[in-house]
Formats: structure tokens, sequence, C-alpha cells
């Protein structure tokens, strides 16, 4: 009964974001799924000639991979073999030879299956279900293990580890005959399998596969890019989606060119850069407030890119310029180890890489990719190991000038995105994010967090200040609920109420709005924002104003604006689970911030408002942090509370110079 309920709300709050032409369109959708179960299919009854090409700029010198890379590649392919997988923060404990029963595509990490083999994709109800991640069936279904796995074959000249590429691709398609399963009910899923096999594929070489062979394998790729083009993600759903679903698109095209009977690959590339002109705001920012997310974006267009060998010369400007814009903005959040915040939904998505939990540094590698396909090479002052993307498609370009980096330091306002940027200090910098941007992209801004006005910080290349992150989507609703929630996040929140109202894993009842008062460019260099998301039921709008001195202090002020009545308040401070936090016994409304009994940071209250510290509370979700999806830790957070009626005011000084 409560999966009925559940699903009846998530519809309802869906409807309510659609407009009139989004509900003709999802009217039409639903009449090509219905209609769709047509179309179930053994392999063999899908047209094939066995035409498919490798992809260009794919095969290169595996010999120039850096010894740190390649041991990481090894370490990966040897789990691989061993039928070891560990992926979004869950070992999978039904380990099995490779390749795989097909039974295996069907189930979670725990060894239990989602969904039967025979069920007809958009029969199965999947987003209500709390036994269970279908992200962990999806992850594995990607098949991205199969690149580090290609390369490895390829370094080693190992020929059976070639050949295990490719019955682990066989096993798949027995294991998912088209269109029935879990595996083909998302556009995404399809597109990056599609380009991990196209890839991994590449890398081995098919001048060894026999003409049966490059025909099941052809079956493969005409299957996913009718299915993309049958159900493509519009309207609301026109987000990282939609870029997935036209870089997929392109490279199955590329690599099986008799399946574009329409000439789609020329649309889908107008579509790609139309996209990428939405999808990142002219001043840099990522649309979707995420900026892994972002990142996750414009990787997949790299590789689209890199597909239709297309010189970076041939872009428009307006998207050469958005990437540029979007590299400049990652520099200036970046601390010097290559970390930023995880500001909205972060679930470790990538398209080509090695890195199974997450790697920290992972929007700044993107960054240096997109410098160096523009052929636009800067000089970052933050850190990032080099990956598989790197040397597969993208290998750095040295930097013409010898001379070092110039530190970044000062105030940057993105107005269009909603974000102000504090760096002080050349050597060992403080770093201050404040968020004063809209919730999320489109009607339903599914991947946004309701972290109106929040802070994040850095001091040196420790982040003092986090982001709770995400931890699941559908498996936990109450986690779900709780880390997207405000009093989770670095920001004031009334009476435990969310600035905005979820209704469903990502879908939002109620949005809250956000206006930038003052930006940087102010005579004080204070930054001033405020949202509306408790008028409605409070009456009050809440302002926060920032700033931060030369030497990095940092004085954050909050009030509530309108009201006559004192109300109930918490403003919170969530810090990384790697530090601790103890009240000062020498000063009163003051904690301490340390990393192994080193002082890092003092939080000092005006007395307003009493302080408290918060760790890994199960009844209220508060002090928790999730450092990759699937995976949450116990961490400190700090808590001003009371009742507010003025200005509320926090000092923030590093201690660590």
């Amino acid at each position: 009964m409560a999966g009925i309920v559940d699903s009846i709300r998530w519809h309802k709050s869906r409807l309510a974001a659609m407009s009139v032409p989004e509900l003709g369109h999802r009217t039409a959708e639903q009449v090509l799924r219905l209609s769709g179960r047509r179309f179930n299919r053994e392999w063999a009854e899908i047209s094939a000639t066995g035409n498919i090409l490798e992809l260009p700029n794919v095969r290169r010198a595996y010999g120039e991979i850096p010894d740190e890379l390649r041991a990481r590649i090894a370490k990966q392919a040897q789990s691989t073999i061993a039928g070891q997988f560990e992926l979004l923060g869950a070992l999978w404990t039904h380990t099995c030879a490779m390749p795989p029963a097909p039974a295996f595509w069907h189930l979670d990490a725990a060894g239990i299956p989602l969904s039967g083999p025979d069920d007809y994709c958009f029969d199965i109800s999947y987003r209500t279900r709390a036994d269970g991640e279908i992200k962990h069936v999806w992850e594995i279904s990607r098949l991205q293990f199969l690149v580090p796995l290609a390369v490895h074959a390829r370094v080693t000249g190992d020929p059976q580890t070639g050949k295990l590429v490719l019955d682990i691709i066989l096993s798949w398609m027995q294991g998912n005959r088209p269109y029935r399963g879990l595996n083909w009910i998302s556009g995404v899923e399809l597109a990056l399998r599609a380009i991990s096999v196209a890839v991994a594929l590449s890398i081995v070489g098919l001048e060894q596969l026999d003409e049966a062979t490059r025909i099941q394998i052809e079956r493969f790729f005409s299957a996913h890019f009718f299915w993309l083009k049958r159900y493509p993600s519009l309207h609301s759903s026109q987000n990282n989606h939609r870029i997935a679903e036209l870089a997929g698109s392109i490279v199955c095209v590329t690599f099986a060119p008799g399946i574009d009977r329409g000439m789609n690959v020329r649309r889908d590339l107008d579509d790609l850069m139309i996209q990428l002109e939405s999808q990142i705001l002219g001043d840099g920012i990522g649309a979707e407030q995420s900026p892994t997310y972002a990142a996750f974006s414009i990787e997949l267009a790299l590789v689209a890119f890199s597909a239709l060998d297309l010189a970076s010369e041939l872009l428009p400007t307006s998207v050469r310029d958005r990437l540029l814009a979007w590299v400049d903005h990652v520099q200036w959040i970046s601390s010097p180890a290559g970390s930023v915040p995880r500001i909205g939904d972060c679930d470790d998505g990538k398209v080509i890489g090695t890195d199974s939990c997450g790697d920290p540094s992972y929007v700044v590698s993107i960054a240096r990719s997109v410098t160096s396909y523009l052929n636009h090479p800067v000089s970052f002052s933050s850190h990032s190991r080099p990956d598989l993307r790197d040397a597969i498609f993208f290998p750095p370009k040295p930097v013409a000038s010898t001379a070092p980096a110039m530190p970044l330091v000062g105030t940057r306002t993105w107005e269009a995105g909603g974000y102000s940027v504090w760096r002080r200090r050349p050597s060992n910098p403080v770093v201050l994010v404040f968020d004063h941007g809209p919730l999320g992209y489109l009607s339903i801004a599914a991947h946004g967090h309701a972290d109106a006005l929040s802070v994040w910080l850095s001091i040196g290349e420790v982040q003092v200040v986090v982001d709770p992150g995400t931890y699941v989507y559908n498996s936990a609703p109450l986690w779900r609920e709780r880390f997207r929630s405000s009093i989770s996040h670095n920001t004031l929140s009334i009476v435990g109420v969310s600035s905005s109202s979820t209704a469903g894993s990502f879908n939002w009842s109620a949005k809250s709005n956000t206006r930038l008062v003052c930006g940087s460019a102010s005579p004080t260099g204070k930054v001033v924002a405020e949202h509306d998301g408790y008028l409605k039921q409070f009456g009050v709008l809440h302002r926060r104003s920032v700033s931060m001195s030369d030497e990095g202090r940092i004085i954050v002020a909050d009030e509530l604006i309108g009201g006559s009545d004192p109300l109930p308040v918490q403003i919170s401070f969530l810090i990384n689970p790697r530090l601790s936090a103890r009240l000062n016994d020498r000063r009163r409304n003051s904690i301490v911030i340390e990393k192994a009994g080193r002082p890092m940071a003092e939080f000092r209250g005006d007395g307003v408002l009493e302080p408290r510290i918060a760790f890994g509370e199960d009844d209220a979700g508060r002090g928790w942090v999730s450092p990759s999806f699937g995976r949450r830790e116990p961490a400190h957070q700090i808590l001003f509370e009371g009742r507010l009626s003025g200005p509320s005011i926090v000092e923030i000084e590093p201690l660590d110079q």
C-alpha cells in the first residue's frame, strides 16, 4: 500500500510541474511505451550486416601511460577478472567467474534480482522500491569496467584478457534481450553502456572478430540506438540525461554507421550544441546547480566530439566560451588538492575512468580535459591525478609558458549561476563559496538540494565546511529526504523546515526563490542575498550577508526580514568527517575545529544563539556526511540554535596559517 501511495504522490508532483506542451508529449510517450512491447524480440531478429568501425582517436601508444595510472588499471582489471566489484559504496557479495551467467545482470550488489529478464522494461516499477537500489543494477550494466580491462589487455598483450572483454559483452546480451528487464528503462544507462562497449572494443581491436560476432555487435548498437531515438528525455527531463542520449547516439552511429538510416548524426550534434548552451550558463555555472553533474555532461560531450573527430575550432563560439567560463569557475571553487564542494546531487557518475567509488578531483580532471581539447592550456593551481580518459582521449598538452601559475586571489560573483567565491592568501589559500542561485534546472530541479544561501569552506588542501552529499536515490527514502534538506546544509532553517519542499526523490512541491541583493562589486566587498522559502509559512525572508578580510577571516550574518515575533532557528555548519569539533573551554560561544589535534579554524557566535555540536544523530538526521554515493559517515555539525528576532553573526577565523 505504501508503494502505491508513493507512486500516486510521485505522479501527482510530476504532473504539477508539467507545461501543457509537456503533458501532450508525456501522453504520446506513454502511447509509444505501451506499443513498444511489440518490439520485444530476440537479438537474431535485428537486421545487421556486421558493419562496425573502431572509434577514431582511441588506440594510442599505451606504453606512455604513467606508471601510477598503469598500476591502477592493472588492479581494477584483476578485480574484474576475479568477478570482484565495488561500485557506489557497495561490494558485490555474489562473486562469480567472468564472464558471468546471464542472470547476473539483473542482480543488485547483494545478489537479489530486482526484475525478471522477461519483463517488458516499462512494466517494471522501481521508483518506490525501498528493498534495493536500482542504481546498483544499472551501474554494473554500464560496463564501464570494460575500458580499463581493454587497456590492460592492450598493455600486457594478453589475448585472453582481450577475449574476456568480448565475452562479457556477449554475456550481457544473453541476459538482456532487447527491451526486456531493468537495463532498458533509462536512456542515460543505454548511452553510457554503448559508449563503454564502443571504446573498449576500439581499444582491443576489431580485426580478430569473425563475421558472426561483428553482426552480433552491430545488433547491440542497433538496439541501443533505436531505443534512444524512440524515447528521448524532453521538457522537464531534458537535463544531463538528454546530453547523455545525444552523445550515446553519436557514438552508436560512429561505431556502427549502417544503423543510422535517417542520417541523425548531424541533427544530434546540433542538438548537443544547443543543450550545452542551455545547461552551461553564460557565466560558466552548470544549470543543474551541481558541479559534478556539469562535469559529467561536459565529459559526455567531449567523448562525442572525439568520436566524430571534431576539431575544437569547429565548435560554435558560444559553446567554446561557455566551456572556458566553466573551467574558470572550477578553478575558483577548487582547493589546491583538486576538490570542489559536492553541491546538489552527486552520484559519482563518469563516462570513462578507473575509480569506482568517486574521485574527489573528478571535476578538476574534466576541466583539464576541456583545456586539452580546446587547445587552451591553463596553469591549474589545483591538482588532479591522470585518469583513463586522459590516456585515451585527452592527453594533457604542455603549457607554453614555464612561469608558475598565478594564484587566484580576490572575490568574484557569478550572477547568472548564483555563486560568490572568496579566495585569500596565495599560499595555503582560504576558499569560501556562497550559494545564492536557484534550486536547480527546469521545472522539477531534479538534482537540486534545499541549500539556499549555503556556504562551503576549504583551508589549504583541507575541506573544512562541507556539503552533506547525496547518499542514495531510491533505496532509503528517509535518508534521501534528509540529505536534501536545509537542516543538513550550511544555512539557516526554521523549526527544522526546509527552504524548499520535496515531493519524491527528484521532485519539489515548493521551491524557494533566491535574490542577490548586492554582489562582490559592492563598495564594502560584502555579498548579500535572500530567499523567500519561508515567506508563505512563517512570513519572513531569510537574508544572509557574507564577507572575508584579506587575512581570511569570515563574517556570516543571518537575519529574518519581515516578521514581528522571534522564530526558533538553526544555523548549521557541517564539518569534514576527517576533522573534529569541540566547544572552546576558554571562550564562550566558540567552537574549535581540529585536524589530528591541531587547530584549523574557530567558529565564534555573537551570543544571540547558543552553540552545540551534533554528531551522527539517527533520530533527526543531523551530523552525517555522504563522501561518495552509497556511503554515509558521522560528522560534527556545528549548530547555533535559539529564537531569532534580529541579526545573528558567526565569525570564522582560520587558525592554520
